[in-house]
């Protein structure tokens, strides 16, 4: 037996009559749930036509910001952070088991939670301000590297210039005078803006050797070259470039961790056991790339396996019963 296909003009005239029902508050949830789940429609779609598509690798422990959608009665819904749980090792695999979390409010006794529950502390938080403090100390050394480098390469740069006016000058001169004193200064001269030539190179690549270690330039080449001619300048200007592109991304990755972090400072946070459920990946708003707030940004060891073994308590007594 097929399905009824309801006709548009009558879904949405429902539609209209259930919202103006509704109160504001339960209306505004209602239309937010709508726009999302077009949004989900779409993803999917586009999604599943694409056979090369892969999601980004989960790890147990991780924290994600997750829409659970719509839900009825106390089911927990909405947009709220949550633990993966299990479903992480495929990259192609669409779901995850997750718990999700919830602020724990001023007035909670966290010593006396409903059953099901499981209080984390400050853990989310704390696991934010670490990423946080890692990403400061890699721009921190960074500009260490920079402020040192400053002042030699702008003597280095003066030197060449200098010589190189002078090198011209004498060039200049060639045609006028036969004078083989002039042919020795020029050769001098050559080789002076050339050893000056390859000290900036030497000093500017070892600026882009010490961004590479540190993560800010991920270029393999620079790991094969085995002396400072084999790079042009056009090459290092291109390297440099690509370093002032990745601390811009950096400084970004920053402030998008320092407004998770501004909305993690509360009394901390509970998970909710009870309500573990699966959801599709498409769900997920943070992190879906690697440059996302929330990436590598995790619980403690400690905790997931205190969670795992509330979880296996929980099965236990309901098993029991």
């Amino acid at each position: 037996m097929g399905k009824k296909v309801i006709p548009n003009d009558e879904i949405l005239t429902k539609l209209d009559a259930f919202l103006n029902e509704l109160d504001d508050d339960r209306s505004s949830k209602t239309k937010y749930w709508i726009n999302d789940y077009i949004r989900f429609q779409k993803e999917e779609i586009k999604i599943s036509s694409n056979s090369r598509h892969a999601y980004k690798k989960y790890n147990r422990g991780d924290i994600i910001k997750v829409h659970f959608g719509f839900r009825v009665g106390r089911e927990f819904g909405g947009l709220h952070y949550a633990i993966v749980i299990g479903g992480h090792k495929n990259r192609k695999s669409d779901v995850l088991t997750v718990i999700p979390l919830k602020s724990a409010k001023p007035n909670v006794n966290v010593d006396f939670l409903k059953n099901g529950e499981y209080y984390l502390g400050h853990n989310v938080c704390d696991a934010i301000n670490k990423n946080l403090n890692l990403h400061f100390q890699k721009l921190t050394e960074i500009n260490l590297l920079f402020t040192s480098k400053k002042n030699t390469l702008d003597n280095l740069k003066n030197d060449a210039k200098g010589l190189d006016d002078i090198l011209n000058s004498l060039i200049n001169n060639i045609d006028k005078t036969d004078d083989s004193q002039d042919n020795s200064k020029i050769i001098k001269a050559s080789e002076l803006v050339s050893n000056i030539n390859n000290k900036l190179k030497d000093e500017i690549l070892d600026i882009l050797l010490k961004c590479n270690q540190l993560g800010i330039l991920k270029a393999n080449t620079l790991l094969n070259l085995k002396r400072p001619a084999d790079l042009s300048f056009e090459d290092m200007n291109r390297y440099i470039n690509t370093i002032n592109k990745s601390l811009k991304d950096e400084l970004t990755y920053i402030e998008k961790l320092l407004k998770e972090n501004d909305r993690m400072k509360v009394n901390g946070s509970i998970a909710l056991l009870n309500q573990i459920t699966t959801i599709s990946k498409i769900r997920i708003y943070d992190p879906k790339t690697k440059t996302d707030a929330l990436n590598d940004i995790k619980i403690s060891d400690e905790n997931l396996k205190n969670i795992d073994n509330e979880l296996k308590k929980m099965l236990i007594e309901s098993i029991d019963k």
